[in-house]
């Protein structure tokens, strides 16, 4: 048996002298494909399942699958595993039809047989996430220290929100030749969890960092590395180096021990890890993105939403999924898109009340007639607005900001000085906007702060950049994609 990675199929080596041969499909109880595979009928239905479970990844940790099978009346049947494909293609009509051999995604060819079988698996998924009642309150307690890879470096930082203490921590020689990576680049995806920071490596040397001269089969190819560093030990640990090629991608923390990983260039699949001892694996979440979202802004809602917003490209797209019922994931549709135009892209996320605020990013506005605020989206009401909050430009990677109580959040983030050095900026949040106060760029009266902390642990950082770095952020958000002036949201 072999792989075929670019669709959800396997490719059998059939023996020429079996003629019996049957097409095997899973589908969503929605009747949506899952996967496809050619098999004998003396095959076993449980062989097939493992292949299905091995496409999946899965090792039973956040999902159970049961099997069923479909009668004239729609009725369901449990499937039992240890029965024969021939016995379901004998016993139930309305599971077989008849196909041409050789038009199955070009997985198999013969001149011995015209005609081959169709046997349709149903298969109803249920997840197993342990999650806590309240998932921001449960980050506010559990986390004290945040981290941030630097750029161009193999060192990172450390905001203690206890004592608001900034370190900059440096990889061992040890730690370097036990990951085996070059240095944190601006396409390094990572996200914070509970004291953790994970990293998602983002790019390969093989590839060119443009990602427009991206090869599709490259993307399946390539394999990067996830990585984590307790911050609290320093203990940096390669989780595995065989995770899925990805670039343009990004990561968020559910609590208490998820990671979902989310777009990505020519990737629909949602990927999961889940934060135990010796986990080497991810999983895939049971839905497909309708669409690839590059750099996707993401965040959770009422303890079971997962919102994704996307505004690179030509439209602005904004897709929810429940968790918790695993349900694909839905094209929300602006109540009010013809009448607002967003040209704020790769923005940091703050939940208020019933909005989500979109904060910092890159604003492009060619015209002066459009207002530079920031915008909110009503997730009640499924409405677009700007707020009276100016925008400040920040190059947000991890896109989630992290709560701290008392309405406040924080997210680290870098900045380019006049001698072309990064340093490191934290930016807190607060939610309350007092009216009366000017709303000015990072100054402590207004809602949003920026500290610097050139006086603690800064002030005499160099960052060096590589010869080969042909900008300072080289990042699809700063620089290097094309995005057009403003979007319109997409019309339906």
């Amino acid at each position: 048996m072999e792989e075929n990675n670019d669709d959800n199929t396997f490719n059998f080596n059939i023996d020429k002298d079996e003629k019996e041969v049957a097409k095997v499909c899973f589908y969503t109880m929605d009747d949506k494909t899952l996967f496809e595979g050619l098999y004998t009928f003396n095959n076993c239905i449980g062989d097939v399942i493992k292949d299905f479970l091995l496409k999946q990844n899965n090792n039973n940790e956040s999902f159970s699958y049961s099997f069923y099978i479909k009668n004239n009346d729609s009725q369901e049947y449990l499937i039992d595993e240890n029965k024969l494909i021939s016995f379901y293609l004998t016993n139930l009509q309305d599971t077989v039809g008849l196909m041409e051999a050789g038009m199955v995604n070009n997985s198999y060819h013969t001149t011995t047989m015209s005609l081959h079988k169709f046997l349709k698996i149903y298969v109803k998924i249920k997840q197993k996430f342990d999650i806590p009642e309240n998932i921001e309150e449960y980050i506010i307690n559990n986390t004290e220290l945040i981290g941030k890879p630097a750029t161009n470096q193999l060192k990172y930082y450390i905001y203690n929100k206890t004592n608001n203490d900034l370190k900059i921590i440096y990889l061992s020689d040890e730690q370097i030749k036990r990951i085996n990576i070059d240095y944190f680049s601006r396409k390094t995806v990572y996200c914070n969890a509970e004291n953790n920071l994970f990293i998602y490596e983002g790019n390969d040397k093989n590839i060119n960092n443009n990602f427009n001269n991206i090869n599709d089969n490259d993307c399946f190819n390539i394999h990067c590395k996830f990585i984590c560093i307790n911050l609290k030990n320093k203990e940096v640990m390669l989780i595995s180096s065989k995770f899925p090629q990805r670039i343009l991608h990004s990561m968020i923390f559910i609590p208490e021990k998820y990671i979902f990983i989310v777009g990505g260039k020519s990737s629909k699949e949602v990927l999961i890890y889940t934060i135990k001892k010796e986990n080497k694996r991810y999983e895939i979440y049971p839905n497909l993105l309708p669409y690839e979202l590059l750099e996707p802004s993401l965040i959770t809602v009422n303890n079971k939403y997962l919102y994704a917003f996307e505004n690179s490209t030509f439209c602005m797209h904004i897709l929810r999924t429940n968790f918790i019922s695993l349900s694909p994931f839905e094209d929300i549709e602006l109540q009010n898109f013809s009448s607002v135009k967003i040209n704020q892209k790769f923005f940091g996320l703050v939940k208020q009340k019933n909005s989500i605020i979109f904060l910092g990013g890159k604003m492009l506005n060619p015209d002066q007639n459009l207002s530079k605020n920031i915008f909110e989206f009503n997730y009640y009401l499924n409405k677009l607005s700007q707020t009276q909050r100016k925008f400040i430009s920040l190059d947000l990677n991890e896109k989630t900001f992290i709560p701290l109580g008392d309405d406040e959040y924080v997210q680290l983030t870098e900045y380019v000085n006049n001698n072309n050095d990064y340093k490191p900026k934290v930016i807190i949040f607060e939610g309350s906007l007092n009216k009366n106060s000017k709303i000015n760029n990072f100054t402590s009266n207004g809602t949003l702060k920026s500290k610097c902390f050139a006086s603690i642990h800064t002030k005499n950082v160099n960052i060096h950049l590589p010869d080969n770095l042909t900008s300072l952020v080289g990042s699809s958000s700063f620089g290097e994609m094309p995005v057009p002036l403003y979007n319109n949201y997409k019309n339906k």
